[in-house]
């Protein structure tokens, strides 16, 4: 598999108008919300910790998932603040599609982060589906995953290697 983004890959989050532009009526990206946590790094730079080939999450099956078209990765030292979800402290990873990223390489100038229409991306962007159920990556993982069957599970180990995730 051809991965545009790879773990070290310096990234650049779009602004909020460009995110914008690429959500459904919920917010989303193929089923994972954009969340109002995430609005404050749009137009900031990092670097890519790792893709996301496999996830879990606590549940008691701990069924090992995979994210549709396998476009997201996780940025170093994000992670979800909680404070538009009414101060939750899970203190979540931040999944990323790519599509909410643009590269550039080291060195290279690009112009600094445009002043967007982030009320209009706040808008849109959902915190409660119903009072005390949250709309958020953790609460909609399922909607935005596929299960991995067991016989791709093995596979998905030399994913990570292909990805740049880990050595072997």
């Amino acid at each position: 598999m051809n991965y545009r983004l790879r773990p070290g890959d310096l990234v650049e989050v779009l602004t909020a108008k460009e995110i914008l532009s690429n959500l459904d009526n919920n917010g989303s990206l193929d089923g994972l919300p954009f969340m109002p946590e995430m609005v404050e790094f749009c137009g900031k730079r990092y670097r890519v910790f790792q893709r996301v080939v496999q996830a879990t999450i606590d549940d008691e099956a701990q069924t090992l998932r995979e994210f549709r078209n396998n476009d997201v990765v996780v940025l170093e030292g994000l992670r979800c603040s909680g404070l538009d979800h009414d101060g939750c402290q899970r203190g979540c990873m931040i999944f990323w599609k790519e599509a909410w990223l643009s590269k550039f390489e080291d060195g290279e100038v690009l112009p600094g982060p445009i002043p967007s229409d982030v009320e209009e991306l706040r808008g849109k962007i959902k915190t409660k589906v119903e009072s005390g159920y949250y709309f958020c990556q953790s609460t909609k993982f399922y909607k935005a995953t596929n299960p991995l069957p067991r016989w791709r599970r093995l596979g998905k180990c030399f994913s990570s290697l292909q990805a740049g995730n880990c050595s072997a």
